[in-house]
């Protein structure tokens, strides 16, 4: 009987002995946990007070800046109407120096110069022959008469011949020669192709001109001229 009492309690010391190990492991798990969970806080309370700060921070900025916004708009609305004022105070200087016009009365309008076939032959014998041609051609491009057409054409070839623009002269006597074929002043534009043409050292062609004058008028006064220059080239 007194051994199985000891046993019972041998077994019981053994049995709470391991209780209380476990005990022990779980409660020091428990612990470590509980220092993890307290480390945790701190850490998330730390990261809070930094996010209340951020958060403070940004809102004194945002204070900062409309504040800057706002003398910015006040300045600009100052300087606009000291602008204002600096225009109008222009504007009545300028209405002060200008004299008075009353607004029913117009300076009148320059007339337009109006330029004519007797201008550009007064032009062309006072030997200005640029301005000749100018007039010339600006009168070409007008409505004029057969008659005025008919000089106007001829009195440019004879500018441009003066001017000793020799390729333009040829050119306009002969849109003469087209336009008037029949005029009495054909002979004397063949006879200026023909020296257009030699002056510029066109020999050959200038022969053509020589001997189509001498062909289709050979009792005109340049026919004789026409043979002796002819002759002349080589």
């Amino acid at each position: 009987m007194v051994k199985l009492l000891s046993w019972v309690v041998l077994s019981s010391y053994f049995l709470s002995g391991c209780v209380t190990r476990d005990e022990l492991r779980r409660q020091q798990e428990l612990d470590q946990l509980k220092l993890e969970v307290q480390e945790t806080k701190g850490n998330r309370a730390d990261t809070d007070v930094i996010a209340e700060q951020f958060k403070a921070e940004i809102s004194r900025l945002e204070a900062s800046w409309e504040g800057h916004l706002q003398r910015l708009s006040s300045e600009n609305t100052t300087l606009r109407e000291e602008i204002a004022n600096l225009n109008q105070k222009v504007a009545s200087l300028e209405q002060a120096q200008s004299p008075s016009v009353s607004k029913t009365e117009k300076e009148p309008e320059s007339a337009p110069v109006k330029i004519s076939f007797a201008q550009a032959k007064k032009l062309y014998d006072l030997e200005q022959f640029d301005e000749a041609i100018e007039m010339l051609n600006a009168l070409s491009s007008e409505a004029l008469s057969r008659d005025d057409k008919k000089k106007t054409l001829f009195l440019l070839g004879e500018s441009y011949f003066a001017k000793k623009d020799y390729a333009s002269a040829a050119l306009s006597f002969s849109e003469y020669r087209q336009n008037y074929p029949k005029d009495a002043q054909v002979p004397l534009s063949i006879y200026r192709q023909a020296q257009a043409f030699r002056l510029r050292g066109q020999g050959k062609e200038s022969k053509l001109f020589y001997a189509e004058l001498i062909e289709k008028y050979p009792r005109h006064s340049l026919a004789a001229k026409s043979k002796s220059e002819m002759a002349k080239i080589k």
